[in-house]
């Protein structure tokens, strides 16, 4: 005679391991999407496509534009005729290099990769005029940050930009002081057209960083140079990559589960 009690009991138990089951890989895709997806941000990268319109984009805690206050040509140009604006946890920066040189072209640039000016000094968002300013010196340039002790974990967005027909190109790597190597690199290819170093920054108690501009040796140019220094909090991951980081997860889980 069949025992219905106990095929009744074994339905039972079969059903609870599998909510149980199902309970684990919600919580692992819950876990995958509040402490993995974050990390799949790459840690520096090249944007080819902002150029001069940073406004949204980038600068939205604060900036450095080198130069931008000057006129003309000038040898070692004091750090006052940057205009700036510095989030509160950037607490001043300087330039390593006494023997840089500044130059800012006329008013009314009309490429797409010049500045559009915003700030109290400078209050013209919006409109057409475009302002182009940059700061270099032969082969290598250091600028270099000091950051408050508690200072967050911060997006920081270096721009490169020239007016020249000429293939320019350059690294940018991201150090803090006292270590022999870079952190993180980013090889600007052809960036007379403007290009963006994006680094997500995690200082963790250190308070000085240096930004390092070198000049490759297939640049057309003898000059590492830099047009402004942008600052933002890091952004969150988008749902697509949350939703893909915990769908990735669940399918790892019921492999191993069926394995």
């Amino acid at each position: 005679m069949i025992n219905l009690g106990k095929i009744h009991t074994s339905n039972s138990l079969e059903k609870g391991v599998m909510m149980k089951r199902s309970t684990i890989l919600l919580l692992s895709a819950l876990v995958a999407v509040l402490f993995v997806a974050p990390q799949l941000r790459a840690a520096v990268s090249i944007d080819v496509t902002t150029a001069g319109d940073w406004i949204g984009t980038y600068g939205n805690d604060g900036y450095i534009l080198p130069y931008y206050l000057g006129s003309g040509y000038m040898s070692s140009p004091p750090s006052t005729l940057d205009l700036t604006s510095l989030p509160n946890f950037v607490t001043g920066y300087g330039y390593a290099d006494s023997e840089r040189s500044g130059y800012k072209w006329g008013s009314g640039t009309n490429s797409a990769s010049a500045w559009f000016a915003r700030s109290a000094a400078d209050p013209r968002p919006g409109v057409t005029t475009r302002e182009t300013c940059i700061a270099y010196r032969a082969d290598s340039m250091t600028v270099g940050l000091s950051l408050a002790p508690d200072a967050p974990s911060f997006q920081m967005a270096v721009y490169a930009y020239h007016i020249t027909t000429e293939v320019l190109d350059q690294t940018i790597a991201a150090q803090w002081q006292g270590e022999t190597t870079p952190f993180d690199s980013a090889a600007l290819n052809a960036y007379q057209t403007g290009q963006w170093a994006v680094f997500d920054i995690d200082p963790n108690g250190k308070t000085q960083l240096d930004i390092i501009l070198t000049r490759a040796a297939s640049s057309a140019s003898a000059d590492a140079m830099i047009q402004g220094i942008m600052f933002d909090a890091v952004p969150e991951p988008g749902i697509t990559a949350l939703l893909c980081c915990g769908l990735l997860t669940l399918s790892a889980i019921a492999r191993r589960k069926q394995g």
